[in-house]
């Protein structure tokens, strides 16, 4: 059994016309926050049958968060009253989000009245000190059994079966803040804006067998097989509508989807030696589909299916000397009928969805070399090279700028540098001394898919420095150290965007700065 609490605060680092503000501050016009529970229980048993084994494991997780977030600026450009065709977006010069014929009359072309504008105007201004608060439930379940052969034999096999239920309740209730303070109004009818629900349960079967044989104590070869099969359903309603957000109030309403199907797996390996294998293995896997229940969406694109991969690698692992360690892979991953966000279009285009479109490739090396110097002290480095870019347009009729051939993923660096140093020495029979150092180097990133997207960034690398120094048990048990996180306080953006909840305002994340802290861990067992 395992139980985490965490809370951690948010904000976003641009100004208005997406100018980065100095460090650590934020253009978020009221309080956020994010707060987050979990427990986990597990439990495995294991049964000698002399020619094979049994092994049982049982595991439920428990997990409660709440993200409260500042959604101020979705309202962004709206206070006016002319024809969306005709006014233009300070920001970029494109048209207008629309104002009150767009959202109250539900017309780009339509202009309100006085009185009509005035009611409008009245409603909107609660919208501009607005904040999300969004609590999530989830719950998981998860079954496995399985039986595996012993013994000396040249051929050896692992049959099973494998079960889960996952659970998930998400409500959405953007609520006004004080104009003045920034402070959230008190939670009552009044003063929710918007309060949407909706619930997802996934469930989940498959049965797998996986042989190997090895040949001239040299070669094995090993073949696996997996037969999945799933059903989501996703439910939601909406208890308190708003013109902003293009919604009204609904009943409660379901989208289930169900899938069924194999994937395999394939692997070769040679052992020249002791000191040296190499291997190859093809791989297949997939992501589970389900159903939408985004506002704005057709019933028609509500669902969308499971995504594949296959996964090609090859490698070798030796070790050069006593004591040292080096492994290199090659890798090749073909993705296909991608998994792609998108936002809902029209009035109040706030809602996120799934669909299906197109395909990408992913080529990487990976390279690790581990030595153990002295009794104690341990060095270890890596680098990772990573080209991933799509094979396909993601060409759909309802995402917007979209990705085309050749561009590359966002959120992956191209090189990707590590390096750990640590030393534990007998303080006496009960106790260890441990000095660490880790570094590592992430290269640019782009935020976006497409270069032509408006909202497109290219986040430049950074570098990071982390310390650890303390005692522990020789069993680890216990151990308490003193940590500095960011020991060089480096500055650099990790991440960067600007969403349909944004209003067009960039937001940014940047390093945590230097970090001291104490961190005492004890394991019952």
């Amino acid at each position: 059994m395992s139980k985490v609490k965490t809370a951690s605060s948010g904000g976003e680092y641009t100004d208005m016309f997406g100018n980065l503000l100095p460090k650590y501050t934020t253009n978020e016009r009221t309080e956020s926050a994010f707060h987050d529970r979990s427990t986990n229980y597990s439990a495995t048993v294991n049964y000698d049958l002399d020619f094979m084994t049994l092994t049982a494991v049982t595991s439920y997780f428990d997990r409660w968060r709440a993200n409260i977030s500042d959604l101020s600026n979705t309202v962004n450009w709206r206070g006016y009253n002319g024809p969306r065709s005709t006014d233009a977006n300070p920001l970029d010069g494109s048209r207008l989000p629309g104002g009150c014929g767009t959202y109250l009359l539900g017309s780009d072309a339509a202009v309100c009245s006085a009185d009509q504008f005035a009611s409008y105007m009245s409603d909107l201004e609660r919208y501009t000190y607005m904040n999300q608060y969004q609590p999530a439930k989830v719950t998981n379940w998860t079954n496995e059994i399985r039986l595996a052969s012993s013994g000396d034999s040249p051929f050896s096999w692992t049959v099973g079966l494998f079960s889960s239920e996952r659970n998930s309740v998400v409500r959405s209730t953007p609520r006004a803040g004080n104009h003045t303070t920034g402070r959230l109004e008190p939670y009552t009818p009044a003063n929710i804006l918007f309060d949407r629900t909706i619930d997802d349960t996934l469930q989940q079967k498959a049965a797998f067998a996986e042989l190997s044989y090895k040949l001239f104590d040299k070669l094995t070869l090993t073949a696996g097989l997996r037969y999945f099969d799933y059903k989501r359903v996703v439910g939601g309603r909406v208890d308190v509508g708003s013109i902003h957000f293009g919604s009204r109030a609904t009943p409660y309403s379901e989208v289930s989807v169900e899938e069924d199907g194999v994937v395999k797996k394939f692997n070769v390996a040679y052992e020249f030696n002791d000191d040296v294998m190499v291997y190859a293995q093809a791989a297949q896997g997939f992501r589970p589909g389900g159903a939408n229940q985004a506002i704005g969406l057709p019933i028609a694109l509500s669902g969308y299916t499971s995504d594949g991969l296959w996964n090609y690698e090859v490698g070798a692992k030796t070790r050069l000397m006593p004591g040292m360690y080096f492994n290199v892979t090659g890798y090749q991953i073909d993705w296909s009928n991608m998994q792609v966000s998108g936002t809902t279009g029209g009035a109040g285009a706030v809602f996120g969805f799934i669909s299906n479109a197109g395909a990408a490739r992913i080529k990487g090396l990976e390279v690790e070399l581990n030595t153990t110097p002295m009794i104690g002290f341990s060095l270890s480095a890596n680098l990772g090279y990573v080209d991933a870019k799509l094979t396909e347009d993601q060409t759909s009729e309802v995402l917007v700028s979209v990705g085309r051939k050749g561009d590359r993923l966002p959120g992956v660096s191209k090189w990707n540098l590590g390096g750990q140093a640590e030393y534990v020495w007998a303080v006496n029979e009960n106790i260890e001394g441990l000095v660490r150092f880790d570094a590592s180097y992430n290269s640019s990133t782009n935020n976006t898919l497409s270069r032509t997207d408006r909202y497109f960034r290219q986040i430049g690398g950074y570098g990071l420095v982390n310390f650890r120094a303390g005692v522990q048990s020789p069993d680890g048990a216990w151990a308490g150290y003193l940590f500095v996180d960011n020991l060089l306080n480096s500055d650099a953006i990790t991440g960067m965007g600007a969403g349909a909840t944004s209003g067009g305002i960039f937001s940014a994340n940047r390093l945590q700065p230097r970090t001291v802290g104490i961190n005492l861990i004890n394991r019952f067992r």
